[in-house]
């Protein structure tokens, strides 16, 4: 048996033909059939072309979609921005003791690198060595809130120069 595109249909049961060529499917006694492959056709259910039923989605649902999401990160983002601001750690830190420590050690320890700026005043001392603290402001022992993050804790030093 011929198919209409010209080739010959081959036999897949009782009666039943498929078209290699343009996988068409002809049924004799049977209303379905299946293919070579396994797969159940009926009389127009092969076609030479099939056409694409997926289509992308009109540019104002992708626009509308984006920014809907782009609302809620941001949302997230200032509402937890804001609640770490207004609640901040309820954990105390007290201020270590540095009188008498080398300046050096101090201002490049992990300790302290990440909790403290300090502002350094040079003052000449006979009795103590080059670059010792010889007194700090807030004193040692002293506790207070732990700072928010990015913010740290202001602390003068005031640095031995050595011999006058």
């Amino acid at each position: 048996m011929k198919c209409n595109c010209g080739a010959n249909m081959a036999s897949v049961g009782n009666a039943d033909f498929y078209c290699p060529a343009c996988r068409q499917g002809k049924a004799g006694s049977n209303t379905s059939t299946t293919s070579p492959s396994g797969a159940a056709f009926s009389d127009n259910s092969f076609s030479a072309k099939r056409k694409n039923t997926l289509r992308p989605p009109p540019p104002l649902i992708v626009l509308i979609t984006g920014t809907v999401f782009v609302v809620v990160l941001l949302a997230i983002f200032v509402f937890t921005s804001i609640n770490e601001w207004l609640n901040p750690s309820d954990e105390q830190i007290t201020i270590p003791d540095f009188v008498g420590r080398r300046y050096d050690d101090i201002r490049f320890h992990d300790d302290y690198f990440d909790l403290y700026v300090f502002d350094v005043t040079l003052e000449a001392n006979n009795d103590v060595a080059e670059g010792v603290v010889i007194s700090q402001d807030p004193t040692a022992g002293r506790t207070r809130a732990h700072p928010r993050p990015g913010e740290k804790i202001r602390m003068r030093l005031w640095v031995s120069s050595g011999v006058s």
